[in-house]
């Protein structure tokens, strides 16, 4: 066996502490990562992009609702923008939640200046619109009272906030929408009141077809009675003057101061006691 060292096999050196301490490094890297993956939201997952003037926008993400949720919260299904309260229901959703003392319900006023009736008129829409939403805050400090109260909130008492919170915001984005069909029709020129949204809950008096009928009917009449006199008052400028009672007889009044004419007796020669043949008879003297 030849001692020449160039012919024996080489050592194998074991790894560099270097080199440990980096694939250490790398591998307690590979795992923060993996954490902080598993442990975050898709909202928080982003990709950066190294050109600043591109940002990054996630997909929007879509809920499905099932059973359980459909039964919890069964008004979800209403036409949000047209499905305002009746006032009835909306007074009692808000009796029902205390008014916070410490909060201003009511919106400011408009200032006392020189502005045109299409600027008040809208400010006062405006100003409609605030006072429904600062009313939605009674139930949201009512529900923020219990939660502290009671340290925690059940399901049922979740649940009835929801439903009351979503019936008011309901509620006042209807009331939008007839403000906005108001406004379309008077803006239109279209006489009249612009549909309701909701039928008013108190019934008139008189239901108002046959009250228009009844209105119908006496413009009717009236016009027939001053078409009437009308005519008759037409013929009356057109015929003679009427005659006095003088004027229709032939014989001539009396001359004033003039005696009373005799009875007709005396005026066709009768004599009181004689009879029509005895007319023109000397009366018989008794022997």
């Amino acid at each position: 066996m030849s001692n020449d060292p160039s012919t024996s096999a080489p050592i194998q050196a074991g790894p560099t502490p270097d080199l440990v301490a980096t694939l250490s490094h790398l591998v307690d890297r590979i795992a923060s990562l993996e954490s902080r993956l598993d442990n975050s939201s898709p909202m928080e997952a982003t990709t950066h992009v190294p050109d600043s003037a591109i940002t990054d926008r996630l997909p929007d993400q879509e809920f499905h609702p099932y059973p359980r949720f459909i039964e919890a919260l069964p008004g979800f299904r209403k036409d949000f923008f047209r499905n305002p309260l009746p006032e009835v229901e909306r007074r009692r959703f808000l009796a029902e939640c205390p008014r916070n003392v410490d909060r201003e319900y009511t919106p400011p006023v408009l200032n006392s200046i020189n502005v045109g009736q299409v600027t008040k008129r809208f400010d006062s829409q405006l100003a409609d619109i605030q006072f429904r939403l600062s009313s939605i805050t009674r139930p949201l400090d009512l529900f923020l009272h219990k939660v502290l109260q009671n340290g925690s909130v059940s399901q049922t008492d979740a649940t009835e906030f929801i439903n009351v919170v979503h019936e008011l915001l309901l509620d006042s984005a209807s009331h939008i929408t007839q403000l906005r069909v108001d406004n379309m029709f008077r803006g239109a020129g279209i006489q009249g009141q612009a549909p309701r949204l909701v039928d008013s809950t108190t019934s008139p008096l008189v239901d108002p077809k046959v009250l228009l009928d009844h209105v119908n009917l006496d413009k009717s009449l009236s016009q027939i009675g001053r078409r009437g006199n009308s005519r008759q008052q037409r013929g009356k400028a057109h015929s003679p003057p009427h005659k006095s009672e003088n004027a229709k007889s032939d014989i001539p009044s009396p001359p004033a101061g003039s005696a009373k004419p005799h009875s007709d007796h005396h005026q066709k020669g009768f004599h009181p006691g004689r009879s029509f043949h005895d007319k023109g008879k000397r009366p018989e003297t008794r022997q």
